[in-house]
């Protein structure tokens, strides 16, 4: 978790306490029972913002068939003798790809390197954009 994702997370936890405050004296409630109301909305977001990521960890293959679940483990790149660094991935179709941290490579037949996907962060979450 990085500084700027501590700052937010303590401002979003700020945050549920002041709202609870002000809109439990404003309704006549509890600010406890208010701040739960208000942290089950914020976990669902949360949880949200994961299934978001959990479907998107991994781009469609180059015919946009298979998905994350279509894809199998096929070994360690440097194992099979593809990179020096990642894990190659089988799809559905029977395409390979080399998958690093933030870069998904296509495995050619003659075992070279084509450029497919980039995974770049826009604002909180993570996408896939095409390597040129």
């Amino acid at each position: 978790m990085t500084l700027v994702e501590v700052v937010w997370s303590l401002g979003i936890i700020l945050g549920i306490i002041l709202v609870s405050k002000i809109l439990g004296a404003w309704l006549g409630m509890s600010s406890m029972i208010v701040g739960m109301w208000l942290t089950c909305l914020a976990a669902a977001l949360v949880l949200a913002g994961y299934v978001y990521q959990r479907r998107r960890s991994v781009p469609k293959c180059e015919n946009g068939i298979c998905g994350i679940d279509d894809y199998e483990w096929t070994g360690f790149a440097k194992d099979l003798g593809v990179a020096d660094y990642g894990d190659v991935r089988k799809c559905r179709c029977g395409r390979r790809y080399l998958w690093t941290s933030d870069k998904f490579s296509i495995i050619t037949d003659d075992g070279r390197l084509k450029p497919y996907k980039l995974r770049v962060k826009r604002h909180w979450f993570y996408t896939w954009v095409d390597d040129k």
